[in-house]
C-alpha cells in the first residue's frame, strides 16, 4: 500500500459539506434584536367632527402687537431699548385682532379703516380652544387630561392654526391694572382691544375613536364653553364671564371617518 494515501472501504461515498449560513440576528449571530417576528400595528380609527358653537358672552382678543414683539426681540438680544412713543388707541385695537385675511396696505402711512375691518375675516387660535377643552375634563366621565391631550386635535381653517370668528369686531376701551399683586392693585391703564358680540364659529375636531368617543368630545366642548371660555377675562383664567359659548344644537353635528 502506497504511503500517505488514506484507505477507503469499497462502496463508501464521501458526502459534500453544506455551506454554512451567514450569521444574522436571530440566526446564531448578533442576537441584540432577538428572534425575528412580525409586529401587527393596529390602524388608528381617525374621525372628524364638525360642530357649530355659538356665543353666550362676548369674546375679546388681545394678540401681541408688532411693537411688543419687537420690544421682546430686542430685549432678548440685549439691544438698546427704544423709548416708547405716544400710544395710538386705533393702532392697538387693529393689532389686537388675529387677522385671517391679509392686512390691507393703504400706502402713504394711511391707517387701516373701519371699512377695511368690516370686509376682513378674523379668528382665534385653535390651540386655545383645545386648552379650554382639556381644562374641562373634570366635567366629563372617563376622560383625563393626559388622554384628552393625546386623543384629539382642534383643526384651524385653511390649513392655519385659527378658528374663524363669524362676526365683525368692535373696539373696546377698558381700564386694567398692570403690575399689581392682588385684586385692585397695580397701575391703572387703558387697554384697547377688539371684541365680537354676538359671535359663532365652526369647530373641526380630528380624534381617535378608539380612545375617545364623539359624545365625550361634544360634552367636553360644551362644558369648556360654560366653565372655561376663550380669550380675555374668561372664567377659566380670571373668573370673569367673557368668552363663554355652547354647542349649537340647531345645527346638525357631522361625523366623518378619515382614511
Amino acid at each position: 500500500m502506497p504511503s500517505g494515501k488514506k484507505f477507503e472501504k469499497p462502496g463508501k461515498k464521501t458526502k459534500p459539506k453544506k455551506p454554512k449560513a451567514p450569521k444574522t440576528p436571530g440566526n446564531g449571530g448578533d442576537d441584540s434584536f432577538g428572534t425575528a417576528k412580525i409586529i401587527m400595528i393596529p390602524k388608528i380609527d381617525k374621525r372628524e367632527l364638525t360642530i357649530m358653537i355659538a356665543s353666550d358672552s362676548l369674546i375679546c382678543t388681545h394678540k401681541l402687537s408688532e411693537k411688543v414683539e419687537k420690544y421682546l426681540e430686542d430685549r432678548d438680544q440685549n439691544k438698546a431699548k427704544q423709548k416708547p412713543g405716544a400710544r395710538d388707541p386705533w393702532d392697538e385695537y387693529v393689532n389686537s385682532l388675529h387677522w385671517l385675511t391679509p392686512k390691507p396696505s393703504n400706502g402713504n402711512g394711511n391707517k387701516i379703516t373701519a371699512a377695511d375691518i368690516k370686509k376682513a375675516k378674523f379668528g382665534f387660535p385653535a390651540s386655545g380652544l383645545k386648552k379650554a377643552m382639556v381644562s374641562a375634563v373634570s366635567a366629563v366621565e372617563g376622560v383625563t387630561m393626559t388622554l384628552a391631550r393625546q386623543a384629539f386635535h382642534v383643526k384651524g381653517v385653511n390649513l392655519n392654526d385659527y378658528l374663524e370668528i363669524q362676526a365683525s369686531p368692535e373696539m373696546r376701551d377698558d381700564i386694567v391694572r398692570i403690575g399689581g399683586k392682588g385684586p385692585g392693585t397695580g397701575t391703572p391703564s387703558h387697554r384697547y382691544r377688539g371684541a365680537f358680540d354676538p359671535w359663532s364659529a365652526v369647530v373641526k375636531i380630528e380624534f381617535n375613536n378608539g380612545v375617545i368617543s364623539a359624545e365625550q368630545l361634544v360634552n367636553l366642548l360644551n362644558n369648556a364653553g360654560f366653565g372655561v371660555g376663550l380669550g380675555e377675562d374668561r372664567p377659566g383664567k380670571s373668573g370673569g364671564s367673557w368668552g363663554r359659548f355652547h354647542v349649537d344644537q340647531d345645527i346638525p353635528i357631522k361625523e366623518m371617518k378619515l382614511t
